[in-house]
Parts: C-alpha cells; sequence; structure tokens
C-alpha cells in the first residue's frame, strides 16, 4: 500500500510541475524579448545623442568661447570714435 501512496504522489507532483513549467517558459520568453527590444531602444538612443550633439554647434556643446583679446582692444577703438 505504501507503494502505491508514493506512487500517487509522484504523479501528483509531476503533474503539478508541467502545469507550471508552461507559464515559467512563457516568462522566459517574455523576458528575452524584452531584453532585445531595450537592447534596440538603447541603440537607437546612441544613435540619437550622436547624431544630436553632431548637430549641436561646438560653442553650445562646449560653452561660449571667450572673444580674442584683439577683440576688446577693437571694440574700444570703435566706442572712441563714436
Amino acid at each position: 500500500m505504501e507503494l502505491q501512496e508514493h506512487q500517487d504522489e509522484k504523479a501528483e507532483l509531476q503533474k503539478i510541475c508541467e502545469e507550471q513549467e508552461q507559464p515559467l517558459q512563457e516568462t522566459g520568453l517574455h523576458l528575452s524579448q524584452s531584453k532585445l527590444k531595450m537592447e534596440d531602444i538603447k541603440e537607437v538612443n546612441q544613435a540619437l545623442k550622436g547624431s544630436a550633439s553632431a548637430s549641436v554647434p561646438v560653442s553650445l556643446r562646449f560653452g561660449p568661447s571667450p572673444p580674442p583679446a584683439s577683440s576688446a582692444s577693437h571694440f574700444g577703438q570703435c566706442l572712441r570714435q563714436v
């Protein structure tokens, strides 16, 4: 009798495992697909960042550059003439 009880319990546990295996496989598939989508999004984001920074003038990317020293003296000369 004890052997039969163990066989029944084994069959019941196998059924539970089989029922849980399919949802786990589906979850794994969804995770894999999500990971691939995230990698695609990261690549597109990097490409957009690269193209955006290439189209932004250097002065805006790195801050305004100071005027050359000769500009200040030229500006002063223009004021004196007025």
